[in-house]
């Protein structure tokens, strides 16, 4: 059964502060990415939220999402896998998946190496077009991630990544659209460490209700399941 019910461990919880975050230029071919970075007191682990667009990293909502991850104890990197000139001028670019997904392998060395997270294992948290870019990603260097989670993505862009990659993987869908709800329970089937996630009161943005909350508190649970080796696995899983 691909779906599931979570409730926020108890040690998520204890991480309410608030984590400062940081402007980041990252290096990609023939271009430097923006990002923001939030490093936590003492990080158990890393995750990058891919998107791709040129200005996700200035939403209010991209933000609080990755500030939630980070009080719940990950080094978070906010990226956006296109420049703002891309994003404005390159018709088409967001639908670029083997560009994005090598602007996010990038990223990953980036925050393996200047970013300080060289010790820490790795997650990816792809939004949109951003998840097809992860799974791609995680197909060519499928050592560098243990967990991956999709927001409001469309798995089936990966192509035959999506038959590849073995990385255990949380799709978070809009219950509302039939089409991305299809794509992501279709891409559950092919694996079984894959788990679907149906948010009914979402529409495409995830700001409708308490829909962002539930994404922060499945999305840190399941990333502190794969990721943190010291935690205590829950019983949802």
């Amino acid at each position: 059964m691909n779906t599931w019910s979570v409730e926020q461990p108890r040690a998520l919880k204890n991480h309410q502060r608030h984590i400062d975050d940081r402007s980041v230029e990252v290096p990609a071919s023939r271009c430097n990415l923006g990002g923001l970075l939030y490093v936590p007191p003492k990080p158990r682990a890393a995750v990058i939220i891919a998107h791709p667009s040129g200005i996700s990293r200035l939403s209010r909502r991209e933000r609080f999402v990755a500030g939630s991850l980070a009080r719940a104890g990950f080094t978070t990197l906010l990226i956006d896998l296109l420049t703002e000139e891309e994003d404005e001028v390159r018709e088409g670019a967001h639908c670029d998946i083997p560009l994005l997904a090598d602007r996010l392998l990038c990223a990953a060395r980036w925050l393996s190496t200047t970013g300080g997270a060289d010790a820490l294992p790795l997650g990816y948290f792809g939004v949109g077009n951003g998840s097809a870019a992860a799974l791609v990603a995680t197909a060519i260097e499928p050592t560098r991630v243990l967990g991956l989670v999709s927001r409001g993505g469309r798995p089936d862009y990966a192509g035959a990544s999506l038959l590849l990659t073995r990385v255990p993987s949380l799709f978070i869908v809009n219950g509302n659209d039939p089409h991305e709800l299809a794509a992501n329970r279709a891409a559950c089937g092919l694996s079984p460490h894959r788990r679907l996630d149906v948010v009914p009161s979402a529409g495409g943005s995830f700001l409708e209700g308490e829909a962002l909350d539930r994404v922060t508190t499945v999305s840190a649970a399941w990333f502190t399941h794969w990721l943190d080796p010291v935690f205590a696995l829950p019983d949802w899983v």
